[in-house]
């Protein structure tokens, strides 16, 4: 069988408030420009948001959000998850630490409550809500042990935290993403931006170690479950939507203006010589929730 990929030489680089709505900036936290949501907002809105909208669904059912509770958000983005609790007739508090993702979030569910900031030092006052959820958030703290342990401060006795991330695995999409950039920069620098972009997705995608982090941060009856989900959608929507991610930001840092584009131009004609456009893309998702004693 012959090789998967054409490779040319290597060429490897050194990496280069409205109403409502509070700033809070946490003491000891501090974050790069590349790893901003801002300068992604408008396409993740566009394109991204949709994509983990059937996972924030099963998120806030697993939850076991109600009508009357009140909901953290935690990582709220363009605050697709908080328009699932807010659906399901909770109070919604949504938090991020990216103002033009919040903006979309307030678009598009203006009764919720926001705030920006994140999770190593939440503003809120213990045992303020019933339950506290983070769609995709967790894989990319810093430090999780600390943020989880004061999301579990915040949450009532009784009350319920869930999270979701990625489960491992890669598809020939992703392949091919991969291998194009690996072409530029090599396997060490890509490895290093995609740990740099979600440091804690290797972590988040074992069960067992999912479910000891939740017990670690003093949380009950903890279960994990994984669910798989299909999207249908373009070639250039699927990597509008990749190019959203921390990890692909991360990347663009690494690589510099001029080798990100060619990085752009080399991907988009790969695909288009190997995949019929549109494509079928399966995800799948591992949900962890546990309750507070």
């Amino acid at each position: 069988m012959g090789r998967m990929f054409h490779r040319k030489k290597q060429e490897r680089v050194t990496p280069a408030p409205p109403d409502r709505e509070h700033r809070r900036t946490p003491s000891g936290w501090h974050q790069e420009d590349w790893e901003s949501y801002d300068h992604v907002a408008d396409a993740y809105a566009r394109v991204s948001a949709r994509r983990s909208a059937p996972a924030a669904a099963d998120l806030v059912s697993i939850a076991g959000v109600e009508a009357g509770h009140r909901v953290l958000d935690v990582g709220t983005g363009t605050g697709v998850a908080a328009g699932e609790a807010l659906g399901a007739g909770a109070t919604v508090v949504g938090i991020d630490p990216a103002p033009k993702m919040l903006a979309h979030a307030r678009a598009a569910h203006p009764e919720a409550a926001y705030v920006i900031g994140e999770a190593l030092d939440l503003p809120f006052r213990p045992w303020s809500f019933d339950r506290v959820i983070g769609n995709f958030v967790v894989l990319h703290f810093t430090r999780y042990e600390t943020a989880l342990f004061d999301m579990a401060r915040v949450l009532r006795e009784g009350g319920v935290m869930a999270l979701s991330s990625w489960a491992a695995g890669e598809d020939a999409f992703g392949a091919v993403w991969r291998a194009t950039a690996e072409s530029l920069i090599g396997k060490e620098l890509f490895r290093d931006a995609a740990r740099r972009g979600a440091p804690w997705r290797e972590h988040f995608s074992d069960p067992a170690r999912f479910e000891q982090t939740l017990k670690d941060a003093g949380l009950k009856r903890i279960r994990t479950e994984q669910r798989s989900y299909r999207f249908d959608l373009t070639i250039e929507s699927y990597l509008e939507g990749m190019e959203t991610r921390s990890a692909a930001r991360a990347l663009h840092r690494v690589m510099g203006d001029a080798i990100w584009e060619r990085f752009r131009a080399q991907v988009r004609e790969e695909f288009g010589r190997r995949f019929r456009d549109p494509i079928g893309d399966t995800r799948d998702v591992w949900f962890g929730v546990g309750m507070k004693p």
